[in-house]
């Protein structure tokens, strides 16, 4: 059974307009460069980093000599 309009079916709104687009008009330059920062550097890219400096500070940490400023004294 199809649908039936009245004759003179008008829509009497503004026409449809995307969300996401309306939002990114009205960002703060510090949101802008927020996402900016977010997009290169998500989540993995993140933990990844944090764990390869962690490691590289581990190993320098251990070598002879390293100076951590932490006197340790034996009786």
């Amino acid at each position: 059974m199809p649908l039936h309009f009245p004759a003179p079916f008008t829509h009497r709104h503004p026409p449809v307009q995307n969300i996401n687009d309306l939002l990114e008009e009205h960002l703060t330059p510090g949101q802008r460069i927020a996402d900016l920062v977010a997009s290169s550097a998500g989540s993995w890219p993140f933990i990844i980093g944090q764990s390869v400096l962690l490691v590289l500070w581990g190993w320098r940490m251990s070598r002879p000599g390293c100076s951590t400023g932490i006197r340790i004294r034996s009786s």
